[in-house]
């Protein structure tokens, strides 16, 4: 009887050990899932780049790189209205002489076209995903292209789960990333360039074109 209650005694105390060792593997488990999770939300973000040009608009890519699905909350992308740009003439067009120069139809006037893009705006991107979405052309005039342009990227996202949203706006003020972006991209022969400094955009073209850098504009 007496060994009978010790086996029994033992089998207890192993499978308590066992189960033990399993809850601590579960426990140290889920406690590095945590942390992976808290390093990812904390530094995980939502990037935008620039791919390539096609047609007259332009491709990007946007990825999220945090743990949870974002909704783009807005995406915009703004010209420096401080500064003056240069474009230039892709085809030719019908142009007519005038005491004060050049006149081409319809004026020099244009808008931007991908001033107006929303097109982003209430978009979910799924967690560790990334998409590409194309941005419409600088200008309204098939026949210019920016030769020389400063141009903004502005978007803002947040997490599409509210309970992750409500903590991120906890935590604005000190959590290293936001969810407010702003990209000064330089825009030259079509192609997007990052500049984290101030740039003047006729003084780029007035150094890369010696053609340009003959007119008044660069004296």
């Amino acid at each position: 009887m007496a060994g009978s209650t010790d086996a029994s005694f033992i089998k207890r105390g192993v499978s308590s050990f066992w189960r033990g060792i399993l809850g601590l593997v579960v426990a140290i488990g889920g406690i590095s899932l945590v942390a992976n999770f808290a390093y990812q939300f904390f530094t995980g973000e939502v990037v935008v780049t620039f791919v390539k040009p096609e047609g007259r608009g332009y491709v990007f890519n946007i990825e999220n790189k945090s743990p949870v699905d974002q909704v783009i909350k807005s995406f915009r992308v703004v010209p420096d209205n401080s500064q003056k740009f240069v474009y230039k003439v892709t085809k030719n067009i019908f142009a007519e002489q005038t005491k004060e120069g050049i006149s081409i139809p319809g004026g020099i006037e244009s808008y931007v076209p991908a001033f107006e893009f929303k097109g982003l705006n209430g978009v979910v991107i799924k967690a560790q995903s990334k998409m590409n979405f194309k941005v419409p052309p600088l200008s309204s005039r098939d026949y210019l292209s920016p030769e020389s342009a400063v141009m903004f990227v502005d978007y803002e996202t947040a997490s599409e789960n509210k309970i992750v949203g409500y903590l991120e706006g906890l935590l604005a003020d000190i959590q290293p990333r936001s969810g407010k972006k702003r990209v000064r991209y330089l825009v030259s022969e079509n192609y997007w360039s990052v500049v984290n400094n101030d740039i003047n955009a006729v003084k780029v073209a007035c150094r890369d074109n010696d053609l340009f850098a003959k007119s008044s504009a660069c004296n």
